[in-house]
Formats: C-alpha cells, sequence, structure tokens
C-alpha cells in the first residue's frame, strides 16, 4: 500500500455508508473524522479545517445544499475542496451544487476506484492551489516587510532628532535659560515625541492590516450591535481639535455634516477621519479652507473632506499606497505617508470604502462611504 496523508472529513448520515467509506480511505493512509449530519459538520470543519469535505445532500436538519453555504461564509473553511455524495443525478441539484462551490460529485452507488480517484485528484488540485497561493502570499509579506525596514529609520529620524536636539540643550544649557523658554522647548519634545509615537503606531497598525490582507483578503468584519457612532458632529468636534492645534488651523476647517447614526465603532471613525484631515492640512496652505460635508444616500453616509492644496494627478492617486509621498523634493511631510493607505485598509475591513478624486494644484475631495444605522436609529 502507497503511503498517502490527507484529513478528510466524511459528512454522512447513513451509519453503513460512513463505515465502508471511512475503511476505504483509512486503508489508504488518510486521517478520517465522522460527522452526522450538516451541523455536527459544520463544527468540525470549523475547529479541524480538513483537507476535503465529502458529503452528503440529503440529511436531516441541514441538508448538503446548507452545509456548504454556510462553510462558504467563513474565509477559513470556504477554501476546503468539496466533494458531493449523491444518488441525486438530476441537472439542477449539480448546478445548485455548483453554484455554492461544489468541486465534483460523486454519484452513488460508487465503486472503491472511483472514491479513491475523486479524492486523489480533488487533493491533488488543493496542494498545488495552496502552493501557489502560500508562495504569492510569501512574496507579499516579504515586500511589506521590506517597505517597512527601509522606510522606518527616515521617516522616524525627523522627530527623533528634534527630541535629541532639544533635549540636548536643555542637558547643557538649562540653567541659562528663563522658565519661559525651557517651557517653550519642553513643549517642542513633548509634539515630537507625540508626533514618533504616531508614527510608530501607523506602522504596527498597517503591517497588520496589509498581513490580514493577504492572509484573508476577501474576509471583512461586518458592524455588529455594538458598532455605532451616536454624533458625527460630536466626533468631528474633537477630532479638528486634535488634529488641527498644531497646525494653528482650527478656524480653516469648516464643518457641516448629518446628525444621521453610522454603524461604525466611534474609535474606527475618529482614526479614519484623523488621518484623512491631517493629510488635508499636511498638503494645504495655512489659511486656505478645509470643509467637511456629508450627505445620505440609500443606506450609506458619505463624508466629504475637500482641500484647496497641492492636489494630485490621476496617477498618483491610483499609486496612493504606504510611504509613498508625492513631491517630497519640494515639501517636506511628516507621517511616512501613512495616513491614507491606514485610514483605507481600516475602511476595507470594516464595510466602509474610501474614494479620492484629486486635481493638481487645486483641490483633493476624500469621500468616506459609512453604513447607516438603521436598526438603532432614532433609539
Amino acid at each position: 500500500m502507497e503511503q498517502t496523508f490527507g484529513h478528510i472529513l466524511i459528512v454522512e448520515d447513513d451509519p453503513l455508508l460512513q463505515q465502508q467509506i471511512a475503511e476505504i480511505l483509512s486503508f489508504e493512509g488518510y486521517s478520517i473524522t465522522i460527522a452526522q449530519n450538516g451541523n455536527e459538520g459544520i463544527e468540525k470543519a470549523i475547529a479541524l479545517l480538513p483537507d476535503l469535505i465529502l458529503s452528503d445532500i440529503s440529511m436531516p436538519d441541514c441538508n448538503g445544499f446548507e452545509f456548504l453555504e454556510k462553510l462558504q461564509t467563513n474565509s477559513k473553511t470556504a477554501i476546503i475542496p468539496f466533494l458531493f455524495l449523491t444518488a441525486n443525478s438530476d441537472l439542477e441539484s449539480v448546478k445548485t451544487g455548483k453554484r455554492l462551490g461544489a468541486d465534483d460529485y460523486l454519484l452513488k452507488p460508487f465503486d472503491q476506484e472511483e472514491l479513491l480517484v475523486s479524492v486523489k485528484n480533488r487533493l491533488e488540485k488543493s496542494l498545488k492551489t495552496k502552493s501557489v497561493v502560500t508562495k504569492e502570499a510569501s512574496k507579499q509579506i516579504e515586500q511589506i516587510r521590506y517597505t517597512v525596514s527601509t522606510a522606518m529609520p527616515h521617516e522616524f529620524r525627523t522627530p527623533l532628532s528634534s527630541i535629541l536636539g532639544i533635549s540636548e540643550l536643555l542637558r547643557d544649557r538649562a540653567k541659562q535659560y528663563k522658565p519661559s523658554k525651557i517651557s517653550e522647548y519642553s513643549e517642542m519634545i513633548f509634539d515630537a515625541g507625540k508626533r514618533l509615537e504616531r508614527l510608530l503606531e501607523n506602522y504596527v497598525l498597517y503591517t497588520q492590516l496589509s498581513i490580514q490582507e493577504v492572509e484573508t483578503p476577501q474576509r471583512k468584519k461586518e458592524p455588529s450591535i455594538w458598532d455605532r457612532t451616536e454624533s458625527i458632529e460630536f466626533e468631528l468636534e474633537e477630532i479638528i481639535e486634535k488634529v488641527a492645534k498644531p497646525y494653528e488651523r482650527i478656524k480653516d476647517i469648516e464643518v457641516s455634516v448629518s446628525e444621521t447614526p453610522i454603524a461604525v465603532n466611534p474609535e474606527l471613525f475618529r482614526k479614519i477621519t484623523f488621518e484623512i484631515l491631517d493629510n488635508a492640512l499636511k498638503f494645504s496652505e495655512v489659511g486656505t479652507k478645509i470643509s467637511v460635508e456629508s450627505i445620505v444616500k440609500d443606506t450609506f453616509l458619505y463624508l466629504s473632506i475637500k482641500d484647496n492644496g497641492i492636489g494630485m494627478s490621476k496617477v498618483e492617486v491610483e499609486k496612493i499606497g504606504a510611504f509613498v509621498q508625492h513631491n517630497r523634493d519640494n515639501q517636506e511631510q511628516q507621517g511616512g505617508g501613512l495616513g491614507l493607505t491606514v485610514a483605507h485598509l481600516l475602511a476595507s475591513k470594516n464595510a466602509c470604502a474610501i474614494s479620492i478624486v484629486s486635481q493638481i494644484g487645486s483641490h483633493t475631495v476624500v469621500t468616506i462611504k459609512f453604513p447607516i444605522d438603521f436598526d438603532n436609529e432614532g433609539d
């Protein structure tokens, strides 16, 4: 007997057929787990993540189609090869199974050779697919690692130099300075420290989100009952105070927004909006207006942030990503170019979306699409 490997979950309510299939596959070297019905199959598939699932269609409580449909909603079980065992060979059943994601059908009654060939083919195809996906994922993760490792030293140097330079002055000449000057220098050290802290947080967040995007690109977090921002106007007041004060530009920001509750956690709303507002302030002149407006359309609230700054070309907008900083020779930019990238990744993972329209030398408009909290609206 040739030694083979693979963990197979058999979902079948007929005890005799269960035993026959398990004995055939066990003899060939496969590891076998049995489930009596679809509901038990779901639990075991999620817990064990087998290499292949063999499932009957006609089962009580949760039939094969329902079982497969539920597996497809989980990013980890959706990629498991799925083989239906059925006595029903009509075209409609085959179409339904294919539409739901079944890889193949094995018609009852089947002989031992048919079963083994089908199982072997499905597992070999799955192994090749996993190998390709793993190589591509490794390549992307390596690119993330390279980008972070090459960009971090440069971006951290500016605030770190400020902290070290000013603190050295205080250390060596503190007795020569008046209290007001010491207070001024202390404030400068604190501001540089906060910039460094934010840089570090964004680098860590970017790395985590990027790796999640590689490993589970199709998985998005659906809003829960706890994800609710009651008043975006109230949240914006605090965000503007925090983000615009260092630029001395609080009066440059004009707000006109709806009080429609959104199905987004307030912390997430603050982070996304802060990063986009900071970008708008960074790339526009003091005294030019930044408008924050919202409209409600269908089941979404669209929050637009428009600056009248340096703008970007269509090509630059398309290339926006981590650490991409346009016109760096003409304008020093703190923050590593991470703001929009982190905001975009956070939005895409939380049932939101971000779009950008820009024109060089004129303006940039960033629009965030938030789901409306209809279930709790008006509570």
